[in-house]
This record gives C-alpha cells, structure tokens and sequence, in this order.
C-alpha cells in the first residue's frame, strides 16, 4: 500500500545503514545500501554528472529506493504488511529473488515479475501466513549462504526479530509486516545494520559498523592469545620447578599469573598508544 512506503522505508534504511567505502565491498563506496554504480547510473539518467555517492541526498535515497524497488514489486498494490515484508526481501537479496519467493507461495509461474496474475494470487491469500510463510522462506535462503554462519545473528534478527513468532514489541520484518497488517499504530523500530544478503556475497553499507565491531574483536583476541601464551609459560616452569624443588605454593603461582596478566594488558596498551 502507498501509504506504508515511508514507514517501510524508515525500517530498511536503519537496517541497510550509512556510508562506507571498505576495501573488500565488491560493489565500492556504498551509501544507505546504494552503490556509487548505482547512484552514477541514476544521476545519468538525468543528464547530471557523477557525485559521490557519500554526498547523495536523502531526497535521492528515496528515490532510488522507490523506483528501482518497490515499483518493480508492486508495492502500492500489494496488502499491508506484504508490501513490506517482500519489498525489505528486494532490498536485502535482490528483487528477482524476492519476487520468485512469493510467487512459488502463490502458486505461480515463477518468473521473477509481479504482474497482473502474481497480484491476483497474493489477494487471495490470508495476509499474515502469507508473510510467515515469505520470511520462513527468506530464512531458508539464507542459511543456504556460504556466509550465513558469519551473519546468521544478524540476518535472524532482521527478519524474524528477537524472538521466534509474532510479538507485537519485536523488531523483525515478521513482526512489523504482520502489525501493518493489523494495522498497528505503534509499532517498533530498530537501529540493527545487517549485511547484504543477495548470493553474491556482497557487503554492505553496514560494513562500517562491522568493521569497528572485528578491530575490537581481534584487538581482544590478540590479547587473550598473548595472555594464554604467557600462562602456558608459566605452567612449564612450574612443572620444572616442581619436579626439581618440590610443590611450591599456590600463593607463589598466582601472583606469577597476575604479573604476566599486567604485562600483557600493559604491552596492548603501549601499542595502541604508539600504533
């Protein structure tokens, strides 16, 4: 329905994010989840030079989203909560899959284009399993990704929330589509980024987020590694000293591991002082 475009749209740009230019985005720069091919290609088509696609407007975004989604989709003319469900499915993992996904539920010909029949269909189905069955379909697409287990939090989160099954507070695509089509006033929102999801593994505009996220993970991790090397240090000298002196005290062997504990956290410090 038309008028749930701007909320729907609200919903995907939390989850697509901002820009990013990371190195191993196959797609380059990326901006709200639109690409700088995809942006140079819309400024062309009305005769304007190319931009960076870090400077596109919110009045852009918009546009882009509307015109190479959800009109491909029908979104004005599918039933609330549908016409959110499957137009987040477009953006995520593209249109042509999005769409084959619900005609196969539909009981029509697959072909990847919601006409006048895929619509038909669609109307006459009981709207909320028809969005149960659409996300639990997305779902067993994912997982059938090389990178789900990398995502998989995230992806789950995205499209079927916190929790399994309908909540009226919960931030999945299940849960916000269904209430549209109960025509809930107050439903939530959510400020979660995810990954591109659209079998060529690409990334996503949310890549920024992630990255921060996997430089603090290792930081940590080299840390541990370094702390657990020094621990297995200190164990083979304890055995030595053990087997040539005899059981020395526990107390002894503590304040070794805590010294080696100050080190290490002391060393990660320096070096991320003078990086």
């Amino acid at each position: 329905m038309q008028s749930n475009f701007e909320r729907a749209l609200n919903w995907i740009l939390l989850s697509e994010g901002g820009y990013v230019n990371h190195p191993a985005d196959t797609g380059g720069a990326t901006n709200f989840g639109i690409t700088q091919k995809t942006y140079g290609a819309f400024l062309a088509a009305r005769g304007i030079a190319e931009r960076p696609v870090k400077n596109i407007s919110k009045t852009e975004v918009r546009a882009i989203y509307e015109q190479e989604y959800a009109q491909k989709i029908q979104f004005n003319l599918l039933p609330a909560g549908v016409d959110y469900a499957l137009l987040d499915f477009a953006v995520h993992s593209g249109v042509r899959r999005a769409a084959k996904t619900i005609q196969k539920i539909a009981g029509v010909p697959t072909d990847g284009i919601i006409g006048a029949q895929t619509l038909k269909a669609l109307k006459q189905q009981p709207v909320e399993p028809l969005i149960e069955a659409l996300c639990m379909e997305r779902m067993a697409f994912l997982k059938r990704l090389k990178n789900w287990h990398a995502f998989k939090r995230g992806w789950t989160t995205r499209v079927i929330g916190k929790r399994a099954g309908y909540q009226s507070d919960d931030i999945g695509v299940l849960d916000r589509a269904i209430g549209l089509a109960m025509g809930a006033k107050d439903i939530p929102a959510s400020v979660l980024a995810t990954e591109k999801a659209d079998g060529a593994q690409k990334t996503s505009a949310t890549l920024a987020h992630s990255k921060r996220v996997i430089i603090s993970i290792s930081g940590v991790l080299s840390t541990l590694g370094a702390l657990n090397e020094q621990l297995l240090e200190i164990a083979d000298f304890r055995n030595s000293i053990t087997m040539a002196l005899g059981n020395v005290p526990d107390a002894v062997w503590f304040l070794c591991i805590f010294a080696a504990f100050l080190a290490v956290i002391y060393t990660a410090f320096w070096d991320k002082q003078h990086d």
